[in-house]
């Protein structure tokens, strides 16, 4: 049995996708495509969206969109998403930087108010 591969998929080559990857990977910026896009190609099944997932902070995102004339639409800063719109179709990025960091804060608020540190993947008794 061979593994499903991502190689020649149209939707990643699709112009709006390639433009977003080009604008969002330069001058240390790290973006790839994660969730639904890449479960469902994998799956055999269509591609309805793509959304992102970038090292920079959404105000970054935000001034490299920009910078390569594309839209920049801050749908979710307070969850690091900025969405950036190519050829009239929008893509959600979100800042993995952001969301390090809040995590972060989570299992610290989380152990002051338990008095119990957490872990990824730990589960509730």
């Amino acid at each position: 049995m061979s593994l499903p591969s991502l190689n020649d998929a149209l939707w990643f080559e699709a112009p709006a996708t390639q433009a977003v990857f080009v604008a969002l990977n330069k001058e240390g910026v790290e973006t790839r495509i994660v969730g639904g896009a890449v479960r469902n190609a994998l799956m055999g099944l269509p591609v309805a969206e793509v959304d992102f997932a970038s090292t920079a902070e959404p105000e970054r995102i935000m001034a490299l969109a920009e910078a390569a004339g594309l839209k920049a639409v801050p749908t979710g800063l307070a969850h690091g998403t900025v969405t950036v719109v190519a050829d009239g179709i929008g893509h959600e990025v979100t800042s993995s930087g952001r969301m390090s960091r809040r995590t972060a804060a989570t299992r610290r608020s989380a152990s002051r108010r338990t008095g119990r540190r957490t872990r990824v993947g730990a589960t509730s008794p």
